[in-house]
């Protein structure tokens, strides 16, 4: 749903740009380019534009698989009709860990 849509993010660290997340690359090395990355900002953000309104039942979030990725904290994840993350609904977030030797995180 989100394949190649317009992203977004707070500030961009290096090469690492919003569109990177979205570009169908799932190996999560920082070297391929296939992950999006902030600098270390307060409340740094990432979205996307989906281009119509769509029912949305879950959402993956494949992070870094390089060894020196320490991974995500404190991960929220909004959806709403809007680009101003204050007035989007915060959703129930299951968070689950796994790191396959090679493979994306989910």
């Amino acid at each position: 749903m989100a394949y190649r849509r317009p992203a977004f993010q707070s500030t961009t660290w290096d090469t690492y740009q919003a569109s990177n997340a979205v570009d169908g690359k799932r190996d999560g090395l920082m070297g391929s380019k296939s992950c999006a990355q902030t600098m270390k900002i307060r409340d740094p953000w990432w979205r996307v534009d989906l281009g119509k309104s769509v029912w949305v039942e879950s959402v993956l979030i494949a992070s870094g698989t390089d060894p020196e990725f320490k991974g995500l904290s404190n991960v929220e994840i909004r959806i709403g009709n809007t680009s101003n993350h204050c007035f989007i609904m915060l959703c129930d977030v299951k968070y689950m860990y796994h790191r396959p030797p090679g493979g994306v995180r989910d």
